[in-house]
């Protein structure tokens, strides 16, 4: 082309002619969208947690520009695990790369101990805050299977594995209730290296739960009405939910790229029949009539937890098998197993 043959392969792939560009050096200010705050410097492995300062977005790359891919409010501490310079935000050009993936800008951001509470909310402060740091028994061990209902008493972070330094999955508010099916030893919590597997996924330390009967007020599957009519087209529901199977986790997340629980099942009944049944799990829980888990079908809700109290919903595909957005690190995926765990059903008005 213009008297050239030759031609250049991108580094982002794709080939251009040698005819209209020139070779300049890598620290030209022309090679850089941000004058030298360029969002491709090499990343540095760190590993602290910070908190934010303001509301912010989790960004694909270390830029402004780059896609927003998730969310933090004001006040909630994270795991960093990288920083490199990227675009300036408030006369800062260091971005944080988040345990759980993407990049947040330094400059809303402050360090703070991991015992000054390594959470997702405010609430969720005792959570590991008192870890000695000694394992005595490795978030690796074995699990146990065990069938027991337990509440807590504080609020807790909800870990991928059994261990402080584990990614916050989700969190459990005071007094709920819930369903444990393993349990294993991990690192140590207020002097307790035991760890308990909710049927729903994640992990919390036994320092701040005790056991309770599984007929505790709001965990009784056969609580609820009985013969309540649908009132929605339940089928209709489920083709909705099924679309998104493979949709990614996010915490916070409405749709349609990215879900938690509740935004999830908030997104598809309002797809479907135009009703907003509420931003999180508790208001979800007066969408409807509270009925027997036994006598769910598709298209009802599925909550898990104390009533009042709720930290996972999920949409039944029918009598035996539900659909959700699980937790960090899972797509939306429909279950074959755990149907009866949960705590009480909702037919949705």
């Amino acid at each position: 082309m213009n008297g050239t043959t030759t031609w250049y392969k991108l580094s982002t792939g794709g080939w251009i002619t040698a005819a209209y560009v020139k070779d300049v050096s890598s620290s030209s200010t022309g090679n850089s969208s941000s004058g030298g705050n360029t969002s491709v410097s090499a990343e540095t492995a760190i590993s602290k947690n910070v908190k934010t300062t303001a509301a912010l977005n989790v960004r694909s790359s270390a830029s402004t520009s780059g896609s927003v891919v998730g969310s933090l409010s004001n006040s909630t501490t994270v795991k960093v695990v990288a920083q490199k310079n990227g675009t300036s935000v408030g006369g800062t050009n260091v971005w944080y790369k988040v345990s759980t993936g993407g990049w947040i800008t330094a400059a809303y951001v402050r360090d703070v101990t991991s015992s000054s509470g390594n959470t997702s909310n405010n609430n969720n402060s005792n959570t590991g805050s008192n870890n000695t740091g000694s394992s005595n028994g490795s978030s690796n061990a074995s699990e146990q299977a065990i069938n027991k209902t337990f509440q807590t008493t504080t609020g807790m972070n909800v870990r991928s594995n059994a261990s402080t330094s584990a990614s916050v999955v989700s969190s459990l508010g005071s007094n709920a209730t819930f369903k444990a099916v393993a349990q294993k030893q991990g690192t140590s919590v207020n002097g307790n290296t035991t760890w308990y597997k909710l049927s729903t996924g994640g992990w919390v330390s036994a320092a701040y739960v005790k056991e309770v009967s599984a007929t505790t007020p709001g965990n009784n599957n056969n609580a609820g009405n009985t013969n309540v009519p649908m009132s929605v087209d339940g089928a209709a529901i489920v083709a909705e939910a099924r679309k998104h199977i493979g949709t990614p986790y996010q915490w916070g997340g409405k749709g349609p790229d990215v879900f938690d629980c509740s935004g999830f099942t908030r997104y598809v009944f309002l797809k479907v029949t135009g009703k907003n049944i509420g931003d999180w799990t508790v208001p979800q829980e007066s969408a409807g009539t509270i009925i027997p888990v036994s006598q769910a079908q598709a298209g009802d809700l599925l909550f898990w937890g104390q009533k009042g109290n709720t930290y996972h919903v999920a949409i039944a595909t029918s009598n035996t098998s539900y659909i959700h957005a699980p937790s960090t690190g899972y797509t939306v995926t429909e279950a074959q197993s755990g149907f009866s765990t949960a705590s009480f059903a909702l037919r949705v008005k």
